[in-house]
């Protein structure tokens, strides 16, 4: 029930509303409670007055036996009544409802900004607190992790494949253009433009299911869509007998025993121990950049300052460090990650590890302790010839030179030396300014200088641009690619699409050449199509599917389309066949049937050319 004041919920039999404190309705026609009078006490004067209905007269204090607005007498049971008991979300009034909400609103903005500015905010912290050198080593430190994280995650998939009972699907499907045919015919004999003209496409399918115990292959061959024949090869580890079957052709399945001077289980059981030494991404990574950062504290010439990276036309705000690397550090450095390999801790569990597998037992390996005992004392004294080389009239400089921006990213890397060194420059660049972006990457020796540079737009992660490879300053090829997954490319995925063709320069430059040059002459038809051809992929992709389009072009006229699919799945029981024989004049072969298959494709001329060889 609800009171009819306020409308606030009140439980069956309170008297009074918890929330404004009226009378529960339900009762108020209940008989009033007589209340006992002590004679002792004196009574108060009765009021004549009416309190309740003339606002110009004070009302006294209500009290038991006194009346209330409704006109009910206040009883000991009504003054002992619990209020009512509100529900959770009835507690709360529409304004606590209202501020609640801007509360939460705010405390929501304010760990969104916190997480978008923490990156921000730690390296403005390390740039005020360190020294250029110091801040040279923490961020070159942090890019290395980054980069061997994807490293080590790469590695950790393979593992994963190498380990786990797996199976996987795959089809790649040729589709030929009427261009290719029409190119074809104009250079072959009629023979095989015959054949050709009936062929539309073809299509390879393949199976690869592995387990514990065994090891399956299926290839599918197709025609115009029309399964030709299917060939199996089961690798049993028990048994060590590898078997060889075509259903198509033949009931039985060749079997042949691949066990030697060391079986092929044996085989299987020393590399799956070498798998298991590989550590997770975050291992690898924490070995690899424990060497890094070992050898990159030896670093002690850095000079910082303010700038931008400029990149094509786009521009960024960037902080300069380079640092100074001459003979002296540079052997430093050396020390500096042979000190921290005597050290490691994963470095000596590497080598036991190793030492205590059943290969090296294989291979009559010394004790692990004793061949890490040995690998220490050999460090210690590369250590000690290291510290008697004089490098002091050596005055070669190699720079290295980072530009890092706000969230103490490396964005663009250059690597040079001095004039005591064969010229050289290295250079890998990327710069963003809004939606836009640019990158160049080069390797210049002595003038003659290889890159690759051009400009794109990202939406989220998504590149949208045209990139030239460019040999001595002239345009060789052209990439263009559009909503490319920059985010899928870092796991090793490719999602998007990417074209390929010969920039227009060479179109003129291969003429001109061929003017000139004998042997460019006679291949000018050949380079000619090359100029004019185009190639297009697009390819989707997650962790376990692939599936993706590759179309080449000649002036625009399709040649050839490949489509590819692929996915991966849990392994599934392998059967091995029932019915073999290890002599292959006992393969009873029907190559009738595999005629019958091909005419049935719609490959009438191939099959009558197969039948008039036979």
């Amino acid at each position: 029930m609800f009171c009819e004041k306020c409308g606030a919920p009140i439980s069956e039999g309170d008297k009074f509303c918890g929330e404004c404190g009226a009378l529960n309705e339900e009762i108020k026609n209940e008989e009033t409670v007589e209340q006992p009078v002590d004679e002792n006490v004196e009574q108060p004067v009765e009021q004549t007055a009416n309190y309740y209905a003339n606002d110009n007269v004070s009302q006294p204090e209500s009290s038991l036996g006194e009346v209330m607005e409704n006109g009910e007498t206040i009883t000991e049971e009504m003054l002992a009544a619990k209020p009512a008991k509100k529900g959770f979300f009835t507690r709360f009034t529409k304004k606590t409802l209202i501020r609640t909400g801007i509360i939460a609103g705010i405390l929501a903005v304010l760990v969104a900004f916190g997480v978008w500015a923490a990156p921000y905010v730690s390296n403005a912290f390390a740039k005020m607190t360190m020294s250029p050198e110091k801040y040279f080593q923490h961020v070159t430190t942090n890019w290395f992790k980054s980069n061997m994280k994807d490293i080590g995650n790469a590695f950790g998939e393979a593992k994963d494949v190498f380990k786990k009972d797996i199976s996987s699907e795959g089809t790649a499907k040729f589709v030929i253009g009427a261009g290719l045919k029409d190119l074809i015919s104009d250079n072959t004999p009629s023979q095989v433009s015959d054949v050709l003209e009936q062929l539309d496409s073809i299509s390879i399918d393949a199976k690869v299911n592995k387990t514990k115990d065994a090891f399956a292959e299926e290839i599918a061959l197709k025609a115009n869509d029309s399964e030709i024949v299917t060939a199996n090869i089961i690798f049993d580890m028990k048994s060590e007998n590898m078997y060889f079957s075509v259903p198509e052709l033949s009931d039985t399945a060749l079997c042949a025993n691949i066990g030697g001077a060391m079986s092929f289980g044996e085989v299987m059981t020393y590399i799956d121990e070498i798998v298991d030494l590989i550590p997770d991404k975050d291992k690898f990574a924490k070995f690899m950049t424990g060497y890094f950062e070992a050898a990159i504290k030896k670093v002690d010439k850095v000079d910082e300052k303010e700038g931008k990276l400029e990149v094509g036309g786009v521009k960024q705000n960037a902080t300069v460090l380079k640092a100074t690397i001459d003979a002296e550090t540079l052997l430093n450095m050396g020390k500096g990650a042979l000190e921290y390999a005597k050290e490691d801790k994963e470095t000596e569990k590497l080598i036991k590890d190793f030492l205590n597998t059943e290969l090296a037992s294989e291979m009559d390996a010394p004790d692990a302790d004793e061949v890490y005992d040995a690998f220490k004392d050999g460090v210690d004294t590369l250590i000690e010839e290291m510290e008697d080389v004089d490098v002091s009239d050596e005055s070669i400089e190699v720079y290295i030179t980072v530009y890092v921006n706000a969230k103490g990213e490396i964005i663009a890397l250059k690597v040079n030396a001095n004039e005591d060194l064969p010229a050289f420059e290295v250079f890998i660049g990327t710069a963003e300014k809004g939606s836009k972006i640019a990158t160049e990457i080069y390797v210049d020796v002595d003038g003659q200088k290889v890159s690759i540079e051009g400009e794109g737009k990202l939406s989220g992660s998504k590149l949208t641009g045209k990139y030239n490879l460019k040999v001595f300053g002239t345009d060789i090829i052209t990439v263009s690619v559009e909503k490319f997954d920059l985010d899928s490319a870092k796991k090793g995925m490719t999602n998007g699409k990417i074209t390929i063709k010969a920039a227009d320069s060479v179109k003129s430059l291969l003429s001109v050449g061929a003017n000139f040059n004998s042997e460019l002459k006679q291949l000018k038809p050949v380079l000619d199509v090359i100029s004019e051809m185009k190639i297009e992929v697009d390819s989707k992709e997650s962790k376990n599917k692939s599936e993706g389009t590759l179309s080449i072009y000649y002036k625009d006229d399709l040649y050839l389309t490949v489509e590819a699919a692929g996915k991966i799945k849990s392994g599934a029981k392998i059967t091995i066949p029932k019915d073999s024989t290890d002599d292959p004049s006992d393969w009873d072969v029907d190559p009738d049937v595999f005629i019958d298959k091909i005419r049935d494709a719609g490959l009438s001329e191939l099959a009558d050319l197969m039948e008039s060889q036979m």
